[in-house]
Parts: C-alpha cells; structure tokens; sequence
C-alpha cells in the first residue's frame, strides 16, 4: 500500500467521498459472482487494515490493523480471532512462513521487519529494514525480500538468523514485492518507472526489468506461475496489466475501480480477485493469456485487501467499519 493510498483512504473516511446509500450497496453488490458467508468482529478502532497472509495449512489468516498498530490472528475453521500482536507500530506488510513457523511483519513506523513465532506470537526479533512495505520469501535461499519504498530499494534479510544481508537499489519507488515460484525469483514492482524489477534472490542481482506500458504507478503485483505471467494493479490510472514473463509483453489492460491495491489469485477455479480503495472489487477469469472480466462492483466501502483460501475458494475482506466496528468479511464463490 502506497502512502498515496493512505491519504486517499484518510480524505474517503472524512469527507465520505467513496461514501454510497445502502439501497447502491445491494445493487452494486449483486453485479458480484459472490456471496457473503459471515462477518467475524474484530479487535480495534475502526481504523485502516494493511495486507493480510494465509497459512492455509495450519489455517491462521494474520492480518495487519494498520491504523491499531497490532496484527489480528484468526483461525479460518472456527471463523473467530484466537491472538493479536500489539508490537508492531503501523503494520503495513505481513507474511505468513509456514515452513519456518515464523510471521513476518513490516512496521513503518519503526523502520523495521519484525519476525514473530508463529504457534506462541512471541516478537523474535526486530531487523531494520528502511520505509518497509510488502514481503516475499524464498524458499531455497531461505532470505526475505523487503519492498523499501521510499528508499527505492529491496532489504535482503536472512530469515533464519534475522541478519540483515544487504539492499538492492531498483532505480524507483518500490511498490509490492513477491515470489515467483516457478522461476524461483523476486519480482517487485517498481512505481516510478512503472515496470518490474526481476532479482535473483541467491546473486541478489537485477536480472532484467519488464516495462509495463500503460501503466501508472504500478504497485500491486500477482503471479501466475503456471501460466508465466504477472497481474499488476496501476494505482495512478485505476489499470490492470497482464504481461508475459517469458516475452516480456503486455498482453492486456483492464479497468479497475479506483486505488487498487491488493490481488488475490484462485489458481485452481483461473480466477483473479482486484481489490480498490473505492470498495470496488473486480473480478476475472484467466483461464485464458488474455483476463476477462466477469464482474466489477462495490464488494464494501474501503475493501482494498483480499486473501483467498486454495482450499475451498472462500474469500477475506478486512473492513474498517461495518455498522461501527470492524470486521472480516468472508466471502465465497456463488454456484
């Protein structure tokens, strides 16, 4: 998440600029392939959430509470929070290392990555990491790549020992950063020259970079492995770019609601899930190299944040304030 779209969300939440009468709601809604399962309270003020990471395995979703400065825990079976990480001063990255047992947070108001037991939410360590947003995880190298926006860099931290290895200018501000495991590299968005820095996570060497035409303020980015390609969402002009990694083109441009921030790819139904800062959720079917839109709707006022369960396709929305509390609305598949 940009600081571009934390004042957007600030100003929205003030001024009710993304602001819509219940009857739009249900309209809007229902243009929607999705049904609303149950919304399970939350900790916390009705302040702004971050990025959220699926341990599908041991089913934990953590979520990053931004604006309560702490990271709700909760167990996705029995739908209910069961822990919350209060040490982590506007948490804005979070991800989930099932085979290390450890939760990685990033804390930008400390500067820092912080790693946490994942069974005892125990702090483990804090590892100074710059203007620290979204992570990714090698598994072979067993390092965590750490997007340093404002420094225009990716940290490299050794996410056993917790040292810090070094950090790779990319030339940019850096917007999301995430792994692309068929290819077992780090691939990060790069928001001022709107392409993709492509980094060798064992080297810690930029690769090649991949333009994304059409494309303002690239921030969010997905991976599809499978298909070898990538799915980025363009905060500046509310666009989605689908590129080939191989050729390096672009093979579409699809509209998106305003702000988009966080994707969330179902790989095994070939959908792909792009959540805004309007509340507008768009949805498409990548069964094919070009995406196609199935629907584009408000899903709920500031649901900019996604996750989806491999599992059984359910959906996770943190929203801020619904009926005045938060809450995480869990969605799935209509059939």
């Amino acid at each position: 998440m940009t600081r571009f779209c934390a004042v957007l969300w600030l100003l929205s939440a003030m001024l009710g600029v993304f602001a819509i009468p219940a009857t739009a709601h249900a309209e809007l809604g229902s243009l929607l392939p999705l049904r609303t399962v149950t919304d399970i309270p939350l900790s916390g003020g009705t302040t702004r959430f971050d990025y959220e990471s699926l341990d599908a395995q041991r089913r934990r979703l953590f979520v990053a509470h931004m604006g309560d400065d702490s990271v709700i825990v909760i167990d996705i079976d029995r739908r209910r929070v069961v822990g919350s990480v209060h040490q982590t001063r506007r948490v804005r990255g979070v991800l989930a290392v099932p085979a290390l047992g450890r939760v990685f947070v990033a804390a930008e108001a400390d500067g820092a990555v912080i790693a946490i037991d994942e069974r005892t939410l125990h702090v483990l360590r804090r590892i100074p990491a710059g203007d620290v947003d979204g992570l990714a995880y090698d598994p072979k190298t067993k390092r965590l790549f750490v997007s340093d926006e404002a420094g225009e860099a990716v940290t490299v931290i050794d996410a056993v020992s917790f040292r810090r290895l070094g950090s790779i200018r990319i030339g940019g501000e850096a917007g999301n950063t995430v792994f692309d495991n068929a290819a077992g590299r780090i691939v990060t968005a790069n928001q001022s020259t709107n392409a993709l820095v492509v980094i060798d996570p064992s080297s810690q060497v930029i690769e090649r970079r991949i333009p994304l035409a059409g494309c303002t303020q690239a921030h969010g980015v997905a991976i599809d492995s499978a298909g070898r390609r990538a799915f980025i969402a363009c905060q500046g002009n509310a666009m989605l770019v689908a590129v080939d990694l191989t050729s390096g083109l672009v093979l579409a441009r699809q509209q998106l609601g305003a702000g988009p921030d966080v994707l969330a790819l179902d790989e095994s139904l070939h959908r792909l899930y792009v959540a805004a800062e309007s509340g507008i959720l768009t949805v498409l079917d990548i069964a094919q190299p070009v995406p196609r839109v199935v629907a584009r709707g408000l899903f709920a006022p500031n649901a900019h944040v996604v996750a989806v369960d491999p599992r059984d396709h359910t959906l996770f929305f943190p929203l801020p304030n619904m009926g005045g509390r938060p809450v995480l609305r869990i969605a799935a598949p209509r059939r």
